[in-house]
Formats: structure tokens, sequence, C-alpha cells
């Protein structure tokens, strides 16, 4: 069922006279007055204001979704002059959200063409909805695309630039794109919108089923906006770590088997380098170490245990060189190169998490 037909929940009353948004920091670029273009703004577990007075900044109409119980991000939004739809937070998912920002946008704009998604955590960039209406003005085969994202904290941390390289792929057609998708409205409704029942994955899904009715995903060569500063540290590092194994697990039992095969390679990936190999590794060294204190009594047991661990050091080490080699001289490929290697430990314990039945893992930064 198209989720433009489905009842919308009741929107928060705007205010009577709302204070006047805020400038942005650019001028932003709207779309040409043939486009109607509106936008969507989730509430996530980092503050709206920000996303909310990009978005505003663009002369779009503007729908702002927030839970019921979330009374500062809902007030934020009606400081802003900004509607609001608040949606009651139980058994919420990022899908059901956004299908009622959505819906709410559609009556206000019945002949709406393209819908931006956003998370709360990005500002979008002043010129992105206006190019982003104008690729899709002329490819009318393409139904979603994203842009290119940036992380405030980029040029202090090193995981952060290690995030940026992970999530800004190839430009050109792709097969799935990330959460903050520009889409097609009329192939929106047609694919029957979000899922509401996935935890993970809702975006990657709606691609999949957009795909299989003919349409094209594309990533461009564009900037579409900055996501606030992560987690510094090897803990934010890990915890996206474990998160990201979760959804490889996720996506692959759902859209794994051909010829979809969304995830199939990273969760295989995950699995090999994060829990095959040093398993086996390890097992490799203890054994050395009895072989040695059984059958060679005047030999050293813990240098035949470190022999062992050096070769399966050596086989990482050579992984880090070719995955650097394949950035060229990409800057931050040498840092990637080590801490994605480092990654897939915590993306096998995701995985696990995902296969124990566990459930979604917590994460600071909103997906």
């Amino acid at each position: 069922r198209s989720p433009a037909a489905e009842p919308a929940p009741a929107p928060a009353a705007a205010p009577q006279a709302p204070k006047p948004q805020q400038p942005a920091r650019q001028v932003a670029e709207s779309p040409s007055s043939a486009s109607v273009v509106g936008v969507v703004v989730v509430a996530g577990q980092r503050s709206p204001e920000t996303a909310l007075r990009a978005a505003a900044a663009s002369s779009l109409a503007v729908v702002f979704v927030a839970q019921s119980n979330d009374a500062e991000a809902a007030e934020t939004a009606r400081r802003a002059g900004i509607e609001t739809v608040e949606v009651p937070d139980r058994a919420l998912t990022a899908g059901r959200a956004r299908n009622a920002g959505y819906r709410q946008l559609k009556k206000r704009l019945p002949d709406l063409q393209y819908v931006q998604f956003v998370d709360s955590d990005l500002t979008l960039d002043a010129q992105w909805l206006a190019g982003a209406a104008r690729f899709m003005e002329r490819r009318p085969e393409v139904a979603a695309i994203e842009g290119k994202i940036r992380f405030e904290n980029e040029g202090s941390s090193v995981f952060a630039r290690v995030s940026a390289i992970e999530i800004n792929g190839e430009a050109g057609e792709t097969d799935v794109v990330g959460a903050n998708l520009f889409v097609r409205a009329a192939a929106f409704e047609g694919a029957g919108g979000f899922r509401g029942d996935l935890t993970v994955n809702e975006t990657r899904d709606l691609c999949i089923r957009l795909r299989r009715r003919g349409a094209h995903i594309w990533r461009l060569d564009a900037w579409m906006g900055v996501v606030a500063s992560r987690s510094d540290g090897l803990a934010g590092f890990w915890e996206a770590s474990v998160h990201r194994g979760y959804e490889y697990a996720h996506g692959a039992a759902l859209h794994g088997a051909p010829p979809d095969r969304l995830f199939a390679g990273e969760r295989a990936r995950a699995l090999l380098w994060g829990a095959f190999l040093p398993s086996l590794v390890a097992t490799a060294a203890i054994a050395a170490a009895v072989y040695a204190a059984l059958f060679a009594p005047l030999s050293n047991p813990l240098l035949y245990g470190l022999s062992a661990l050096a070769v399966g050091v050596l086989v990482y080490l050579i992984k880090v060189v070719v995955v650097a080699a394949s950035l060229g001289g990409r800057p931050g490929a040498w840092p990637f190169a080590f801490w994605s290697t480092v990654g897939r430990v915590g993306e096998a314990l995701g995985g696990f998490a995902y296969f124990l039945g566990r459930g979604k893992p917590r994460q600071k930064k909103p997906d």
C-alpha cells in the first residue's frame, strides 16, 4: 500500500506566530520553479536544530518527524516555524517515521515530485537540492540518488576520515544508497514506501524494490551535506564497526540471495577477516606451542607460538598494503586500510549479535 494512502499521524499544532528562521551559513539554491520538492527531517539522537535550519533555508516545504516523547526536538522545530509530526515511540522504526513524514508532506504538496529524506545529524549543502532536482529532471529513469558526505571532525579525527572513505563510494550507478536519499515521489509510492518492520536497512530494502521495478539508483559526485561530529576515539569507531556488522548480517539475511546479494560479500569478508582467520591464527599458535612442549623439549614453546602469530600478523599486513594500494594516492588511504582491517573484528561481532537474536546494537549516530 502506498505510504501516501495511509492515515497520517496528527501533526502537532503549528505556532500562530513562529519566530523567524535563523539564517543559514550559505545562501541555499532552490530547485527550479517547475520542480515540486519537499524535505522530511527525521529526529534522531542528535539535536535537529542545524539540520532543520539548513533544510528551511531552501525555501521548500519541510516536515519534521519527532517521537511523541521527544518534546525538546518538537519544540525546536516549532520555534523554527516548521511543520511537525509526532509519532508514537512504541515500536517506532526509521521506516515508519519517514513514511509518516512523507504522508504529511504529500498532504501539503499534492503535486510533490521529489522528496529529500534527512536524518537529524545531516546538514544539507546549500547547492544540493537544486542540483539533485536538475539531475532527476534529466534522468527520468533514475528513482533515487545520494551525494557525498563530509564529517565535521575530519580534520581532527582519524576515525572520522576513515568513516568518510567508507561511506563515500564511487560516483555513478549503484545498487543501494544510504538513509539520506533524494527520491522521486511517484517511484517511492509505487514501491510502497519504506518497510515499517525493519530495524535497519530500510533504505537499502527500498532501493532493491525500486530496482526490481526497473528504476535506477545513482550516487552523484556532488556534496550532499555535513554530518555532525561522531564520537572521537577508538570506542566510537568500535561501536560503529559492530553496528555495521549487524547491518551486513541483517541485509544478507533479507536480500542476500541472487540476484540482489545485498551485503553477501561484506558479511563473508567480516566473518573471514574478523572471526575465521583470527581463530585460525590463535589455534595455530597454541598448537605450535603445545607441539614444542611435547615433542621438542629442548626448544622454547613460546617461540613456536609467537612464530605462528607472526605469520598471521604478516597476512594482515599484506591485506593492509593491498587495501591502501587499491585507493591509490587518496588522502587517508593508509589509516583507512589499517583501521578498516581492525574493524572487521567488530563487524564479525555485530554479525554474531544478529544471528544470536540480541537485537540491534546501540549506536550513538542515528542511521
